[in-house]
């Protein structure tokens, strides 16, 4: 039982290692106002929704906020028949609070962690996952 619960344990800390990896890449980007890499992250759902010239736009608008250093708050790992999801939540401390959750995901049957939302406010509770 110990076995079993430990490599599950390890299973959990491997997905939200290799999830925290895209959700960092992602930070990055918008740090560095890279729209077009950003998008590169995306799922379909996130290139149906936004495309490069809105994350332009998104990106100039929230850099005040988001060009300080980040700490996580928190890390949801989320499973369904669907696959494998994880939302982080970064706080970046410079003139104010801001929030950003970054929600990375990996369908079923694959290896590949992308892209699939940003959510940011100066309410950490405002993008809490629902």
């Amino acid at each position: 039982v110990l076995a079993k619960t430990l490599l599950t344990d390890l299973g959990i800390r491997n997905k939200l290692n290799a999830a925290k990896a895209v959700s960092d890449q992602a930070i990055t980007n918008i740090q560095k106002q890279d729209a077009n890499k950003l998008y590169a992250l995306g799922d379909s759902t996130f290139k149906a929704d936004n495309t490069v010239p809105q994350l332009k736009s998104l990106l100039k608008a929230v850099n005040p906020y988001v060009s300080s250093t980040t700490t996580i708050t928190k890390r949801n790992l989320l499973k369904d028949t669907e696959g494998d999801a994880v939302s982080i939540i970064y706080k970046f401390t410079s003139k104010k609070d801001y929030y950003l959750r970054v929600t990375v995901d990996k369908p079923k049957g694959s290896d590949k962690w992308q892209l699939n939302n940003l959510l940011g406010n100066a309410s950490e509770a405002k993008v809490l996952p629902q």
